[in-house]
């Protein structure tokens, strides 16, 4: 038998339909089960601000010290330009307060004498000025070299003292400059000239006596002694030096021809050597350094090295010593003893050596007799002390 089958309808089976619903929108359009972690999460593009710069409180006060020392620098700045400008301005004020007080010149006087193009126009101007028109005085004669020396500041001045000499004498020579030492003892003047580093020459010279035959009596008198001039020629040097002050004694005999450098060079050499032996015997007096280019001309230049001048000079020192405990004093007033002018009276002296005795009163200084004597200081020195040594002076008793 035959059995019927029906057609089976196909099952549906609701476990074959659920799985489409949890494919894609569970994935997509369901909600989250955990909404809150997913809103506090930031989001990619929150990430990458996170670079911006923050000014922190340290930074931020670095900058305004830095700002605060840019300010005072430039205050600074300010306050130096001020002060600048205070110390112009004050300057500027002085200077035209001295402009102020400074007498203005009178007007019109400097055209008056300069606008000379006529005698008429002269006079007009004259009168209109009303200045005298006078005549230029002819120039003064110059004074003799040796008698002053120029007017102006000395380099150095001071007062001589035991041992000074020697060295002020090399400080003038080592000067790059001509000068003229001059050394003052009451109206005694000693003048030293150098020049080149040497010493061009020196005398002695009375300066209560203004007469060129009292100036240059020295000098005249060792010319005379030492027979390289006569008496009469001296005379006419003299007469010359009156005529002519800007004249020296040496010069004026050459002039006359009595005279000539090869002779008058020995003489002026021992003139030198003696003034300079007798500032080393007795240094006393006040002195000054002075400039003194063209006091003694290059042919009479005596060219003395003043190394070995104190060198010959300390070959004295024993005999000087000596004068100097007998003398010690320039300002030392001497007299005959008991038996002085019996011991002189049979003794053969020299003209100039017996002037010296007879000035001797008790009231004149060594000093002085020095000056009144036509022998050389160092001379006067010497005899002076012979006539101690020998009993016929003496100090005077006070």
């Amino acid at each position: 038998m035959a059995t019927k089958t029906e057609p089976q309808a196909p099952q549906l089976e609701p476990a074959a339909v659920e799985p489409p619903k949890t494919v894609a929108p569970a994935s997509v359009d369901a909600p989250s089960a955990t909404p809150a972690k997913d809103a506090e999460t930031p989001p990619p593009s929150a990430k990458a601000e996170a670079p911006k710069v923050v000014v922190t409180p340290e930074k931020s006060t670095g900058n305004k010290r830095l700002v605060l020392f840019a300010a005072l620098l430039i205050l600074a700045a300010i306050v130096i330009k001020a002060i600048l400008f205070a110390l112009r301005w004050h300057l500027k004020r002085q200077q035209a307060a001295a402009r102020a007080e400074t007498p203005a010149a009178e007007p019109f006087t400097a055209p008056a004498p300069t606008r000379t193009v006529t005698p008429e126009r002269v006079s007009v101007t004259a009168e209109r000025v009303s200045l005298p028109i006078e005549p230029v005085p002819a120039p003064a004669p110059p004074p003799p070299a040796a008698a002053k020396v120029a007017e102006e500041l000395p380099i150095e001045a001071g007062r001589l003292g035991p041992g000074k000499v020697p060295a002020l004498l090399k400080r003038c020579a080592d000067l790059p400059e001509p000068v003229v030492l001059r050394v003052r003892k009451d109206s005694c003047e000693k003048l030293v000239f150098f020049a080149g580093g040497k010493v061009a020459g020196a005398l002695t010279q009375n300066t209560a006596e203004s007469a060129s035959a009292m100036r240059w009596k020295k000098l005249g008198s060792l010319l005379v002694r030492e027979a390289l001039i006569s008496k009469e020629e001296l005379n006419q040097g003299l007469e010359l030096l009156d005529q002519q002050p800007g004249l020296r004694l040496g010069e004026a005999l050459l002039k006359l021809g009595h005279i000539d450098l090869n002779r008058l060079r020995p003489a002026l050499t021992r003139q030198a050597k003696v003034t300079l032996y007798s500032l080393i015997l007795f240094p006393e007096g006040h002195y000054e350094i002075f400039a003194g280019d063209g006091q003694i001309p290059p042919e009479e230049s005596v060219a003395l090295d003043i190394n070995e001048l104190i060198k010959e000079a300390s070959t004295h020192q024993a005999e000087w010593t000596t004068i100097r405990k007998t003398l010690p004093k320039l300002g030392m007033i001497l007299d005959f003893t008991t038996t002085g002018r019996d011991k002189v009276a049979n003794v053969s002296l020299s003209t100039q050596q017996e002037a010296i005795l007879s000035l001797t009163n008790g009231q004149r200084t060594i000093n002085d007799l020095c000056n009144e004597s036509s022998l050389m200081d160092y001379e006067v020195y010497r005899f002076l002390y012979m006539m101690v040594k020998a009993g016929v002076l003496d100090k005077r008793a006070t």
